[in-house]
Protein backbone atom coordinates (compact mmCIF):
# COMPACT_ATOMS: atom_id res chain seq x y z
CA UNK A 1 0.00 0.00 0.00
CA UNK A 2 1.54 3.18 -1.01
CA UNK A 3 -0.07 6.00 0.65
CA UNK A 4 -0.10 8.56 -2.12
CA UNK A 5 -1.00 6.49 -4.68
CA UNK A 6 -4.47 4.23 -3.63
CA UNK A 7 -5.54 3.42 -7.12
CA UNK A 8 -3.77 0.98 -10.01
CA UNK A 9 -4.99 0.71 -13.40
CA UNK A 10 -6.59 -2.17 -15.11
CA UNK A 11 -4.55 -3.92 -18.09
CA UNK A 12 -5.63 -4.05 -21.68
CA UNK A 13 -6.41 -8.08 -20.91
CA UNK A 14 -9.25 -6.66 -18.36
CA UNK A 15 -12.95 -7.74 -19.43
CA UNK A 16 -16.09 -8.35 -17.94
CA UNK A 17 -15.54 -9.65 -14.90
CA UNK A 18 -11.61 -10.01 -14.99
CA UNK A 19 -9.35 -7.43 -14.16
CA UNK A 20 -5.46 -7.81 -15.76
CA UNK A 21 -3.03 -5.68 -13.72
CA UNK A 22 1.23 -6.57 -13.22
CA UNK A 23 0.45 -4.45 -10.17
CA UNK A 24 -1.68 -7.68 -9.02
CA UNK A 25 0.99 -10.38 -10.14
CA UNK A 26 4.45 -7.77 -8.82
CA UNK A 27 2.47 -7.79 -5.09
CA UNK A 28 1.89 -11.42 -4.84
CA UNK A 29 -0.73 -11.23 -2.50
CA UNK A 30 -4.04 -13.67 -2.36
CA UNK A 31 -7.08 -11.64 -3.18
CA UNK A 32 -8.93 -14.89 -2.97
CA UNK A 33 -12.23 -13.66 -1.20
CA UNK A 34 -11.49 -10.02 -0.83
CA UNK A 35 -13.80 -6.75 -2.14
CA UNK A 36 -12.94 -5.26 -5.95
CA UNK A 37 -13.59 -1.54 -6.19
CA UNK A 38 -13.41 -0.56 -9.51
CA UNK A 39 -14.25 2.65 -11.34
CA UNK A 40 -15.49 1.31 -14.76
CA UNK A 41 -15.26 2.89 -18.04
CA UNK A 42 -15.67 6.41 -18.02
CA UNK A 43 -14.91 6.62 -13.87
CA UNK A 44 -18.11 8.21 -13.10
CA UNK A 45 -19.30 6.38 -10.28
CA UNK A 46 -16.96 3.32 -7.62
CA UNK A 47 -18.37 -0.06 -6.94
CA UNK A 48 -18.12 -2.91 -5.19
CA UNK A 49 -17.48 -6.82 -6.21
CA UNK A 50 -16.48 -9.96 -4.67
CA UNK A 51 -13.45 -11.50 -5.73
CA UNK A 52 -14.73 -14.86 -7.29
CA UNK A 53 -10.83 -16.56 -8.07
CA UNK A 54 -7.18 -15.17 -7.83
CA UNK A 55 -3.85 -16.68 -6.53
CA UNK A 56 -1.41 -15.69 -4.86
CA UNK A 57 1.63 -14.19 -8.08
CA UNK A 58 -1.63 -14.44 -10.60
CA UNK A 59 -1.80 -10.93 -12.37
CA UNK A 60 -5.38 -11.55 -12.96
CA UNK A 61 -8.60 -11.66 -10.41
CA UNK A 62 -12.02 -12.51 -11.27
CA UNK A 63 -14.66 -11.21 -10.00
CA UNK A 64 -19.09 -11.43 -9.52
CA UNK A 65 -20.09 -9.67 -12.50
CA UNK A 66 -23.96 -10.31 -12.77
CA UNK A 67 -25.80 -6.81 -12.90
CA UNK A 68 -23.46 -4.93 -14.09
CA UNK A 69 -24.21 -4.35 -17.64
CA UNK A 70 -27.21 -2.01 -17.98
CA UNK A 71 -28.20 1.11 -15.32
CA UNK A 72 -27.64 -1.08 -11.96
CA UNK A 73 -23.89 0.89 -11.95
CA UNK A 74 -25.00 3.98 -12.94
CA UNK A 75 -24.06 5.84 -17.33
CA UNK A 76 -20.71 3.86 -16.51
CA UNK A 77 -22.14 0.46 -16.92
CA UNK A 78 -24.37 1.48 -20.36
CA UNK A 79 -23.02 -0.62 -23.31
CA UNK A 80 -22.35 2.71 -25.36
CA UNK A 81 -20.43 3.57 -22.40
CA UNK A 82 -18.02 0.36 -21.93
CA UNK A 83 -18.12 -0.09 -25.92
CA UNK A 84 -15.94 3.63 -26.04
CA UNK A 85 -13.71 3.29 -23.30
CA UNK A 86 -13.40 -0.63 -22.78
CA UNK A 87 -12.02 -2.52 -19.76
CA UNK A 88 -8.83 -1.43 -19.38
CA UNK A 89 -7.04 2.03 -18.07
CA UNK A 90 -9.91 1.53 -15.20
CA UNK A 91 -9.18 2.70 -11.55
CA UNK A 92 -9.13 -0.26 -9.49
CA UNK A 93 -8.23 -1.00 -5.76
CA UNK A 94 -8.45 -4.50 -3.47
CA UNK A 95 -9.28 -5.53 -0.09
CA UNK A 96 -8.36 -8.74 1.21
CA UNK A 97 -7.21 -10.38 4.36
CA UNK A 98 -4.41 -11.94 2.25
CA UNK A 99 -3.47 -8.18 1.64
CA UNK A 100 -2.85 -7.28 4.52
CA UNK A 101 0.86 -5.82 4.37
CA UNK A 102 1.09 -2.53 5.89
CA UNK A 103 0.52 -0.81 9.15
CA UNK A 104 -2.49 0.57 9.80
CA UNK A 105 -4.68 -2.02 7.51
CA UNK A 106 -7.50 -4.16 9.32
CA UNK A 107 -9.40 -6.82 7.77
CA UNK A 108 -12.68 -8.34 9.79
CA UNK A 109 -13.18 -12.09 9.42
CA UNK A 110 -17.01 -12.41 9.39
CA UNK A 111 -16.46 -16.70 9.83
CA UNK A 112 -14.48 -16.80 12.73
CA UNK A 113 -15.29 -13.42 13.86
CA UNK A 114 -12.02 -12.00 14.34
CA UNK A 115 -10.52 -8.46 13.75
CA UNK A 116 -6.98 -8.71 11.85
CA UNK A 117 -4.80 -5.49 12.38
CA UNK A 118 -1.22 -4.31 11.56
CA UNK A 119 -0.88 -0.84 13.76
CA UNK A 120 0.00 2.44 12.74
CA UNK A 121 4.14 2.68 12.44
CA UNK A 122 4.29 5.26 15.00
CA UNK A 123 2.32 2.79 17.83
CA UNK A 124 3.72 -0.73 16.95
CA UNK A 125 3.59 -3.74 18.92
CA UNK A 126 1.53 -6.87 19.03
CA UNK A 127 -2.11 -5.48 18.14
CA UNK A 128 -3.85 -8.17 21.14
CA UNK A 129 -2.11 -5.76 23.82
CA UNK A 130 -3.54 -2.50 22.39
CA UNK A 131 -6.88 -1.15 22.90
CA UNK A 132 -9.19 -0.61 19.88
CA UNK A 133 -12.02 0.96 19.94
CA UNK A 134 -15.06 -0.09 17.31
CA UNK A 135 -17.56 1.58 15.45
CA UNK A 136 -21.13 0.30 16.83
CA UNK A 137 -23.17 3.07 15.13
CA UNK A 138 -23.50 5.60 12.69
CA UNK A 139 -25.03 8.33 14.46
CA UNK A 140 -23.59 10.00 17.61
CA UNK A 141 -26.49 12.07 18.01
CA UNK A 142 -29.53 11.73 16.47
CA UNK A 143 -32.89 13.27 16.69
CA UNK A 144 -36.84 14.07 15.24
CA UNK A 145 -38.74 17.29 14.93
CA UNK A 146 -36.61 19.65 17.73
CA UNK A 147 -36.72 22.48 17.43
CA UNK A 148 -34.30 25.14 19.41
CA UNK A 149 -31.66 23.62 20.45
CA UNK A 150 -27.43 24.35 20.35
CA UNK A 151 -25.20 21.55 19.48
CA UNK A 152 -21.62 22.85 20.41
CA UNK A 153 -17.70 21.80 21.11
CA UNK A 154 -17.95 17.71 20.25
CA UNK A 155 -15.77 15.89 18.70
CA UNK A 156 -17.26 13.42 16.66
CA UNK A 157 -14.79 10.40 15.65
CA UNK A 158 -16.14 7.40 13.81
CA UNK A 159 -19.80 8.86 14.12
CA UNK A 160 -22.03 11.50 12.64
CA UNK A 161 -24.83 13.58 13.05
CA UNK A 162 -28.44 13.01 12.00
CA UNK A 163 -31.50 15.71 12.19
CA UNK A 164 -34.82 15.15 11.04
CA UNK A 165 -37.59 17.40 10.54
CA UNK A 166 -35.56 19.70 12.56
CA UNK A 167 -36.21 23.70 13.16
CA UNK A 168 -34.13 26.51 14.00
CA UNK A 169 -31.12 24.52 15.75
CA UNK A 170 -27.29 25.30 15.81
CA UNK A 171 -24.41 23.14 15.38
CA UNK A 172 -21.07 25.05 16.22
CA UNK A 173 -17.54 24.64 16.57
CA UNK A 174 -17.99 21.04 15.74
CA UNK A 175 -15.15 18.34 14.92
CA UNK A 176 -16.33 14.85 12.63
CA UNK A 177 -13.52 12.75 11.55
CA UNK A 178 -14.55 10.08 9.62
CA UNK A 179 -18.37 10.99 10.05
CA UNK A 180 -19.62 8.26 7.67
CA UNK A 181 -17.72 4.85 6.66
CA UNK A 182 -19.73 2.82 4.02
CA UNK A 183 -18.01 0.16 3.25
CA UNK A 184 -19.93 -1.49 0.14
CA UNK A 185 -21.60 -0.22 -3.24
CA UNK A 186 -23.39 -2.86 -4.81
CA UNK A 187 -25.54 -0.77 -7.47
CA UNK A 188 -26.10 2.81 -7.86
CA UNK A 189 -29.86 2.07 -6.29
CA UNK A 190 -28.12 -0.09 -2.96
CA UNK A 191 -25.84 2.26 -3.04
CA UNK A 192 -28.31 5.48 -2.26
CA UNK A 193 -30.53 3.58 -0.15
CA UNK A 194 -27.26 2.83 2.45
CA UNK A 195 -26.02 6.38 2.81
CA UNK A 196 -25.80 7.50 6.38
CA UNK A 197 -24.21 10.73 5.88
CA UNK A 198 -24.22 13.69 8.44
CA UNK A 199 -26.71 14.66 7.62
CA UNK A 200 -29.45 17.73 8.60
CA UNK A 201 -33.17 18.17 7.48
CA UNK A 202 -35.53 20.55 8.81
CA UNK A 203 -35.94 24.43 8.24
CA UNK A 204 -33.69 27.72 9.78
CA UNK A 205 -31.02 25.41 10.97
CA UNK A 206 -27.52 26.81 11.17
CA UNK A 207 -24.39 24.73 10.62
CA UNK A 208 -21.11 26.73 11.32
CA UNK A 209 -17.27 26.61 12.32
CA UNK A 210 -17.73 22.80 11.30
CA UNK A 211 -14.01 20.72 10.78
CA UNK A 212 -15.61 17.81 8.69
CA UNK A 213 -12.69 15.65 7.51
CA UNK A 214 -12.22 11.86 5.83
CA UNK A 215 -15.47 11.37 4.88
CA UNK A 216 -15.36 8.18 2.54
CA UNK A 217 -18.47 8.94 1.03
CA UNK A 218 -20.65 12.45 0.60
CA UNK A 219 -19.31 14.94 4.02
CA UNK A 220 -22.30 16.63 4.43
CA UNK A 221 -26.25 16.56 3.15
CA UNK A 222 -28.48 19.49 4.41
CA UNK A 223 -32.62 19.46 3.10
CA UNK A 224 -35.06 21.87 3.54
CA UNK A 225 -35.27 25.48 3.61
CA UNK A 226 -33.52 28.50 5.04
CA UNK A 227 -30.52 26.80 6.25
CA UNK A 228 -27.05 28.29 6.71
CA UNK A 229 -23.82 26.90 6.20
CA UNK A 230 -21.21 28.90 6.95
CA UNK A 231 -17.42 29.22 7.60
CA UNK A 232 -17.05 25.70 7.51
CA UNK A 233 -14.06 23.18 6.31
CA UNK A 234 -14.49 19.94 5.07
CA UNK A 235 -11.39 17.96 3.56
CA UNK A 236 -10.63 14.49 1.94
CA UNK A 237 -13.90 13.11 1.32
CA UNK A 238 -15.71 11.06 -1.02
CA UNK A 239 -12.83 8.76 -1.14
CA UNK A 240 -13.67 6.72 -3.78
CA UNK A 241 -14.54 9.22 -6.35
CA UNK A 242 -18.54 8.96 -6.46
CA UNK A 243 -20.24 10.80 -8.33
CA UNK A 244 -23.54 10.72 -5.70
CA UNK A 245 -21.15 11.21 -2.87
CA UNK A 246 -20.52 15.40 -3.02
CA UNK A 247 -18.07 17.27 0.21
CA UNK A 248 -21.37 19.55 0.72
CA UNK A 249 -25.10 18.82 -0.93
CA UNK A 250 -27.97 21.06 0.10
CA UNK A 251 -31.37 20.34 -1.26
CA UNK A 252 -34.33 22.90 -1.36
CA UNK A 253 -37.39 21.44 -0.23
CA UNK A 254 -40.61 22.89 1.43
CA UNK A 255 -42.64 21.72 4.27
CA UNK A 256 -45.44 20.38 1.68
CA UNK A 257 -43.15 18.17 -0.63
CA UNK A 258 -45.16 19.37 -3.67
CA UNK A 259 -44.27 22.90 -2.60
CA UNK A 260 -41.34 25.13 -3.60
CA UNK A 261 -39.26 26.57 -0.18
CA UNK A 262 -39.60 29.95 -0.01
CA UNK A 263 -36.74 30.79 2.06
CA UNK A 264 -32.80 30.05 0.08
CA UNK A 265 -30.83 27.14 1.63
CA UNK A 266 -27.44 28.87 2.11
CA UNK A 267 -23.40 27.78 1.73
CA UNK A 268 -21.24 30.74 2.85
CA UNK A 269 -17.43 31.20 3.13
CA UNK A 270 -16.72 27.48 3.28
CA UNK A 271 -13.70 25.42 2.39
CA UNK A 272 -13.81 22.32 0.42
CA UNK A 273 -10.73 20.45 -0.75
CA UNK A 274 -9.34 17.20 -1.73
CA UNK A 275 -12.21 15.57 -3.20
CA UNK A 276 -12.66 12.87 -4.85
CA UNK A 277 -15.70 14.27 -6.55
CA UNK A 278 -18.00 17.21 -6.43
CA UNK A 279 -17.54 20.27 -4.54
CA UNK A 280 -21.01 22.00 -3.74
CA UNK A 281 -24.01 20.38 -5.16
CA UNK A 282 -26.98 22.07 -5.14
CA UNK A 283 -29.73 20.73 -6.38
CA UNK A 284 -34.11 20.30 -5.33
CA UNK A 285 -37.24 22.49 -5.46
CA UNK A 286 -36.45 26.21 -4.51
CA UNK A 287 -33.41 28.51 -4.42
CA UNK A 288 -29.65 28.52 -3.21
CA UNK A 289 -27.30 30.70 -2.39
CA UNK A 290 -23.42 29.66 -3.16
CA UNK A 291 -20.94 32.74 -1.95
CA UNK A 292 -17.66 33.42 -1.58
CA UNK A 293 -16.65 29.76 -1.23
CA UNK A 294 -13.60 28.20 -1.92
CA UNK A 295 -13.02 25.05 -3.22
CA UNK A 296 -9.67 23.41 -4.65
CA UNK A 297 -8.35 20.01 -5.29
CA UNK A 298 -11.65 18.71 -6.41
CA UNK A 299 -12.43 15.97 -9.09
CA UNK A 300 -9.68 14.01 -7.76
CA UNK A 301 -11.42 10.45 -8.58
CA UNK A 302 -14.28 10.88 -10.40
CA UNK A 303 -14.89 12.50 -14.24
CA UNK A 304 -18.07 14.55 -14.29
CA UNK A 305 -17.70 17.07 -12.11
CA UNK A 306 -18.16 20.41 -11.36
CA UNK A 307 -16.83 21.81 -8.13
CA UNK A 308 -19.81 23.91 -7.94
CA UNK A 309 -22.44 22.00 -9.09
CA UNK A 310 -26.30 22.71 -10.09
CA UNK A 311 -27.75 19.12 -11.69
CA UNK A 312 -30.78 20.28 -12.75
CA UNK A 313 -32.27 23.65 -12.64
CA UNK A 314 -35.61 23.76 -13.65
CA UNK A 315 -37.38 24.24 -9.98
CA UNK A 316 -34.15 26.58 -8.72
CA UNK A 317 -35.34 29.98 -9.65
CA UNK A 318 -33.74 32.30 -7.24
CA UNK A 319 -30.73 30.85 -6.84
CA UNK A 320 -27.43 32.87 -7.09
CA UNK A 321 -23.30 31.35 -7.32
CA UNK A 322 -21.70 34.48 -6.41
CA UNK A 323 -17.64 35.64 -5.32
CA UNK A 324 -16.49 31.77 -5.16
CA UNK A 325 -12.68 30.61 -5.76
CA UNK A 326 -12.66 27.41 -7.88
CA UNK A 327 -8.98 26.34 -8.77
CA UNK A 328 -7.62 23.72 -9.28
CA UNK A 329 -9.68 21.35 -10.47
CA UNK A 330 -9.89 17.85 -12.29
CA UNK A 331 -13.30 18.98 -13.91
CA UNK A 332 -15.94 21.95 -14.09
CA UNK A 333 -15.49 25.12 -12.18
CA UNK A 334 -19.00 25.86 -12.12
CA UNK A 335 -21.74 24.45 -13.80
CA UNK A 336 -25.71 24.59 -14.07
CA UNK A 337 -26.04 21.36 -15.84
CA UNK A 338 -29.79 20.69 -17.58
CA UNK A 339 -33.17 22.61 -17.23
CA UNK A 340 -31.64 26.25 -16.03
CA UNK A 341 -34.34 28.52 -15.35
CA UNK A 342 -34.01 31.99 -13.20
CA UNK A 343 -30.67 30.97 -12.15
CA UNK A 344 -27.78 34.00 -11.84
CA UNK A 345 -23.95 33.49 -11.58
CA UNK A 346 -21.65 36.58 -11.08
CA UNK A 347 -18.09 37.60 -9.67
CA UNK A 348 -16.53 33.74 -9.61
CA UNK A 349 -13.03 33.24 -10.02
CA UNK A 350 -12.24 29.77 -11.86
CA UNK A 351 -8.82 28.98 -13.32
CA UNK A 352 -6.52 26.22 -13.53
CA UNK A 353 -9.32 23.85 -14.27
CA UNK A 354 -10.48 21.45 -17.26
CA UNK A 355 -13.55 23.49 -18.32
CA UNK A 356 -14.66 26.54 -17.03
CA UNK A 357 -18.39 26.48 -16.37
CA UNK A 358 -21.19 24.94 -18.15
CA UNK A 359 -24.48 26.91 -18.26
CA UNK A 360 -27.64 24.69 -19.78
CA UNK A 361 -31.21 25.99 -19.53
CA UNK A 362 -34.00 28.11 -20.42
CA UNK A 363 -33.19 31.54 -18.98
CA UNK A 364 -29.92 31.64 -16.87
CA UNK A 365 -27.51 35.09 -16.18
CA UNK A 366 -24.16 35.40 -16.08
CA UNK A 367 -22.16 38.68 -15.18
CA UNK A 368 -18.66 39.63 -14.28
CA UNK A 369 -16.92 36.00 -14.30
CA UNK A 370 -13.55 34.98 -14.87
CA UNK A 371 -12.90 31.70 -16.21
CA UNK A 372 -9.18 30.61 -17.27
CA UNK A 373 -8.86 26.71 -18.36
CA UNK A 374 -5.52 24.76 -19.32
CA UNK A 375 -6.39 25.94 -23.40
CA UNK A 376 -9.39 27.46 -25.03
CA UNK A 377 -11.35 23.82 -25.74
CA UNK A 378 -12.64 24.08 -22.31
CA UNK A 379 -14.03 27.42 -22.33
CA UNK A 380 -17.52 29.20 -21.39
CA UNK A 381 -19.72 26.90 -22.25
CA UNK A 382 -23.58 28.31 -23.24
CA UNK A 383 -26.12 25.54 -24.05
CA UNK A 384 -29.68 26.55 -24.73
CA UNK A 385 -32.23 24.40 -24.02
CA UNK A 386 -34.01 23.04 -27.61
CA UNK A 387 -37.15 23.26 -26.51
CA UNK A 388 -36.62 26.87 -25.24
CA UNK A 389 -38.99 29.54 -26.00
CA UNK A 390 -38.17 32.60 -28.15
CA UNK A 391 -39.02 34.91 -25.26
CA UNK A 392 -37.11 32.23 -22.72
CA UNK A 393 -34.27 32.66 -25.14
CA UNK A 394 -34.79 36.53 -24.94
CA UNK A 395 -34.19 36.66 -21.39
CA UNK A 396 -30.85 34.78 -21.64
CA UNK A 397 -27.90 37.35 -19.91
CA UNK A 398 -24.41 36.64 -20.78
CA UNK A 399 -22.15 40.11 -19.83
CA UNK A 400 -18.41 41.47 -18.71
CA UNK A 401 -16.78 37.83 -18.54
CA UNK A 402 -13.59 36.91 -19.28
CA UNK A 403 -12.84 33.26 -20.92
CA UNK A 404 -10.10 31.54 -22.93
CA UNK A 405 -12.97 30.60 -25.14
CA UNK A 406 -17.01 31.42 -25.48
CA UNK A 407 -18.86 28.77 -26.99
CA UNK A 408 -22.76 28.24 -28.20
CA UNK A 409 -23.19 24.03 -27.36
CA UNK A 410 -25.72 22.03 -28.63
CA UNK A 411 -27.47 19.58 -25.89
CA UNK A 412 -25.78 16.47 -24.96
CA UNK A 413 -29.10 14.34 -26.09
CA UNK A 414 -32.29 14.29 -27.60
CA UNK A 415 -31.16 17.79 -29.59
CA UNK A 416 -33.03 18.17 -32.67
CA UNK A 417 -30.43 20.95 -33.99
CA UNK A 418 -27.90 18.74 -34.07
CA UNK A 419 -29.27 17.96 -37.79
CA UNK A 420 -29.18 21.41 -39.28
CA UNK A 421 -25.91 23.17 -37.30
CA UNK A 422 -22.39 22.37 -35.94
CA UNK A 423 -22.53 20.65 -32.51
CA UNK A 424 -20.18 23.65 -31.26
CA UNK A 425 -20.04 27.41 -32.59
CA UNK A 426 -18.62 30.85 -31.17
CA UNK A 427 -21.03 32.06 -28.53
CA UNK A 428 -23.00 34.78 -31.42
CA UNK A 429 -23.30 38.47 -29.69
CA UNK A 430 -26.30 39.92 -29.12
CA UNK A 431 -26.30 43.38 -27.80
CA UNK A 432 -27.97 44.55 -24.82
CA UNK A 433 -27.96 40.79 -23.60
CA UNK A 434 -24.37 38.64 -25.06
CA UNK A 435 -22.08 41.55 -24.63
CA UNK A 436 -19.34 42.60 -23.50
CA UNK A 437 -17.20 39.60 -22.80
CA UNK A 438 -13.67 39.15 -23.52
CA UNK A 439 -11.46 36.56 -25.00
CA UNK A 440 -8.28 36.39 -23.51
CA UNK A 441 -6.77 34.01 -26.39
CA UNK A 442 -7.65 37.31 -28.57
CA UNK A 443 -5.28 39.53 -26.47
CA UNK A 444 -1.98 39.19 -24.51
CA UNK A 445 -2.81 38.18 -20.90
CA UNK A 446 -0.19 40.08 -19.51
CA UNK A 447 -2.28 42.91 -21.27
CA UNK A 448 -5.31 42.43 -19.56
CA UNK A 449 -4.22 40.87 -15.85
CA UNK A 450 -2.13 42.80 -13.53
CA UNK A 451 0.00 39.43 -13.36
CA UNK A 452 -1.34 36.45 -14.61
CA UNK A 453 1.97 34.21 -13.61
CA UNK A 454 1.58 34.94 -10.21
CA UNK A 455 -2.87 34.61 -10.13
CA UNK A 456 -2.96 38.35 -9.99
CA UNK A 457 -5.91 38.88 -12.08
CA UNK A 458 -7.05 42.10 -11.48
CA UNK A 459 -7.70 44.36 -14.54
CA UNK A 460 -4.61 45.93 -15.80
CA UNK A 461 -5.18 49.44 -15.47
CA UNK A 462 -5.91 51.19 -18.65
CA UNK A 463 -5.92 47.95 -20.15
CA UNK A 464 -8.71 46.38 -21.98
CA UNK A 465 -10.96 45.03 -19.15
CA UNK A 466 -10.78 47.86 -16.75
CA UNK A 467 -13.69 49.93 -16.45
CA UNK A 468 -15.07 48.49 -19.99
CA UNK A 469 -17.93 46.47 -18.39
CA UNK A 470 -21.60 47.47 -18.69
CA UNK A 471 -23.54 48.43 -15.50
CA UNK A 472 -26.00 45.29 -14.48
CA UNK A 473 -29.01 46.30 -12.51
CA UNK A 474 -29.45 43.91 -10.28
CA UNK A 475 -25.92 43.73 -9.32
CA UNK A 476 -24.68 46.89 -6.57
CA UNK A 477 -21.21 48.18 -7.25
CA UNK A 478 -18.49 49.39 -4.87
CA UNK A 479 -18.63 52.54 -6.54
CA UNK A 480 -21.83 52.76 -8.62
CA UNK A 481 -20.38 56.14 -10.40
CA UNK A 482 -17.95 54.53 -12.48
CA UNK A 483 -18.11 52.34 -15.31
CA UNK A 484 -17.68 48.34 -13.96
CA UNK A 485 -14.58 46.43 -15.50
CA UNK A 486 -15.23 43.11 -17.15
CA UNK A 487 -14.36 40.22 -15.21
CA UNK A 488 -14.59 39.53 -11.34
CA UNK A 489 -12.13 41.67 -9.95
CA UNK A 490 -11.54 45.81 -10.34
CA UNK A 491 -8.00 47.15 -10.92
CA UNK A 492 -6.44 49.34 -8.16
CA UNK A 493 -8.63 47.63 -5.20
CA UNK A 494 -7.58 44.94 -2.71
CA UNK A 495 -9.14 41.70 -4.62
CA UNK A 496 -12.27 40.05 -2.34
CA UNK A 497 -11.09 36.75 -0.62
CA UNK A 498 -13.27 33.26 -0.31
CA UNK A 499 -13.42 30.75 1.97
CA UNK A 500 -13.69 30.33 5.46
CA UNK A 501 -11.60 32.45 8.11
CA UNK A 502 -9.61 29.49 9.14
CA UNK A 503 -7.62 26.67 8.54
CA UNK A 504 -7.17 23.08 10.04
CA UNK A 505 -3.89 21.48 11.14
CA UNK A 506 -2.06 25.07 11.36
CA UNK A 507 -2.43 25.79 7.61
CA UNK A 508 -2.50 29.05 6.45
CA UNK A 509 -5.51 30.97 4.91
CA UNK A 510 -4.77 32.41 1.45
CA UNK A 511 -5.06 36.17 1.12
CA UNK A 512 -5.31 35.88 -2.90
CA UNK A 513 -5.64 33.71 -5.21
CA UNK A 514 -1.79 32.99 -5.96
CA UNK A 515 -1.36 32.16 -1.75
CA UNK A 516 -4.62 29.38 -2.77
CA UNK A 517 -2.71 27.96 -5.82
CA UNK A 518 0.17 27.65 -3.70
CA UNK A 519 -1.94 25.75 -1.19
CA UNK A 520 -3.24 24.08 -3.68
CA UNK A 521 0.25 22.30 -5.38
CA UNK A 522 0.98 21.42 -1.66
CA UNK A 523 -1.73 19.21 -0.51
CA UNK A 524 -2.94 17.92 -3.50
CA UNK A 525 -1.94 13.70 -3.48
CA UNK A 526 1.74 13.90 -5.72
CA UNK A 527 0.29 10.97 -7.47
CA UNK A 528 -2.47 12.83 -8.87
CA UNK A 529 -0.87 15.95 -10.88
CA UNK A 530 -3.56 17.96 -12.50
CA UNK A 531 -4.24 17.17 -15.77
CA UNK A 532 -3.93 19.93 -18.66
CA UNK A 533 -6.66 17.71 -20.93
CA UNK A 534 -8.83 14.29 -20.10
CA UNK A 535 -10.73 12.95 -23.32
CA UNK A 536 -13.49 12.57 -21.08
CA UNK A 537 -14.66 15.94 -21.14
CA UNK A 538 -14.79 15.95 -24.39
CA UNK A 539 -18.64 15.07 -23.74
CA UNK A 540 -19.47 17.40 -21.41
Amino acid sequence: WNAEQKWALTGKDSKLGVIESPKIASSNLDLSGGLLYLKLSKGNNCFTRAITGHRAGAKSAEYDKPGIEGRAWNEDSMPERIKKFGFGQNRFFVVAKGALDAAGEWWFDSKNSELLFIPPGDIGGDPNQLDVTVKSRVAGFEAEDVSDIIIEGIEFRGCNLRLDECRRNVIRNCRFIYPSTPRIFPDGKTALEMQKNLRVNGEDNVLERLLIQWAVDGALEVEGSGNVIENCIVHDSNLHGRHPGPAISVRGRAERRREAAKNPNIIRRCTVYNVGGVGIYAQGNGPAIAEYNHVFNAGLYCVDISSLYVPVGKEMTGTVVHHNWLHDISGIGFRVDIQGRGITVHHNLAWNVTVGCKLQGYQLAAYNNTVLTHDASGGFIVVFEPDASADELAGWRVRNNVALAFFDRLSLRNDPRKATREFVTPLATVEGSIDHNVVVQAEDPSQLFVDPSVYDLRPKPAGPLAGKGVAIDSLATANPSTTPSIGALEPGTIPWQAGADWMNDKLPVPQSPSEATELAKRLRPASLPLVKHDRRYEDQ
